[in-house]
């Protein structure tokens, strides 16, 4: 019974994992619109990969059959991630909040805001992140 369960905790603690990596790339890259910055950006992204060294070192015998442990370690690591979503979700609503600004402006005024130096890129005030 103890082999069914944590089976079953593994499984779900699974769930999504290699789904996330895709749509996490896409949504960074769509979010990051300077090329310099994105690319600096996705590298970060990459270490993600990581993970798999670490899902190597805590998933040994000793811990087993139930492997509470390295499952205990996931669902922290699991759980961490989603708060740092959540917050940079949350985060990208506040900044785009600066719509009503724009919505403001005349349309020359958007039009200079767009193609003025001063502000590039994700700092311009017509930029809108993605959610």
């Amino acid at each position: 019974m103890n082999t069914k369960v944590s089976a079953v905790k593994f499984v779900i603690l699974l769930m999504g994992t290699f789904v996330s990596t895709a749509i996490t790339t896409a949504w960074i890259a769509g979010n990051t619109s300077e090329p310099g910055k994105r690319t600096a950006v996705l590298a970060i992204n990459g270490m993600g990969i990581l993970g798999g060294i670490l899902g190597g070192q805590i998933y040994i015998p000793q811990h087993g059959p139930d492997d509470r442990y390295p499952l205990t370690v996931s669902l922290i690591i699991r759980c961490c991630c989603w708060i740092g979503y959540v917050g940079v979700h949350l985060y990208l609503r506040l900044i785009n909040r600066r719509a009503k600004l724009v919505a403001k402006m005349t349309p020359e005024e958007q039009e200079c805001e767009n193609k003025d130096d001063k502000r590039y890129a994700d700092k311009n005030l017509t930029f809108v992140y993605g959610l």
